[in-house]
């Protein structure tokens, strides 16, 4: 499954956008490589964000204290990034909005995706090997060839607070995961994604702590 299949509007993007639509998310992380040589900043800098580039931020983009920008990010209009989050090597189209204390690393979030609070986009598999990115059918499952690889979010689509995606994960558009839910592999557009599990409770002595 190419972007296209992700995300519907590619022109925003400011590298070489007509070809975009044939890429895989991690062909595409390629291309910022390739093509960003120099930072490109739309939007004030406040005090407190640290950006260490080469880098693309677009217009209207709002970064709040202590978020820190990595090098080969590309941060598109009206984005908005939180207290605290890092933001490595990713691209996020127009709209886009990560909550505080975040890592979105090696990923890509398509148009008006959000990510709550303390959510983890994990980049890299433990044996440090390539990361295996899941198709339709098992015979389709990819080789990215990357050692570091987080997610794709569709257009629209949501992570709740403290979230936690495995490398290579690909979220279709407007599908929800629920707050504090581990996912991975290819999750279809238009699901709502959550663990039932029942909430325990047992009697307890009165203890004052020190």
């Amino acid at each position: 499954m190419t972007i296209s299949d992700y995300i519907a509007e590619l022109g925003s993007f400011p590298f070489e956008a007509e070809t975009l639509g044939t890429l895989h998310y991690w062909q595409l992380l390629a291309k910022v490589r390739e093509s960003l040589s120099r930072d490109t900043l739309l939007s004030e800098i406040p005090e407190g964000v640290h950006v260490r580039g080469p880098v693309y931020i677009g217009r209207g983009v709002e970064l709040a204290p202590g978020a820190y920008i990595r090098p080969y990010s590309v941060i598109l209009d009206n984005c908005v990034i939180g207290h605290g989050s890092e933001i490595k090597a990713a691209v996020l189209f127009p709209g886009a909005k990560v909550g505080s204390l975040c890592f979105v690393g090696d990923s890509v979030l398509g148009r008006g995706a959000r990510i709550g609070s303390g959510t983890i986009t994990a980049n890299r598999r433990f044996d440090q090997g390539n990361v295996i990115v899941r198709g339709a059918a098992k015979d389709e499952n990819v080789n990215s060839g990357r050692d570091y690889l987080g997610a794709l979010l569709g257009d629209y689509a949501r992570l709740g607070a403290n979230c936690t995606t495995l490398p290579g994960t690909q979220i279709g558009s407007y599908t929800w995961v629920y707050p504090a839910t581990k996912v991975g592999g290819l999750i279809p557009g238009g699901q709502h994604v959550y663990f039932e599990n029942e909430l325990t409770m047992r009697g307890g002595e009165a203890v004052e702590l020190k």
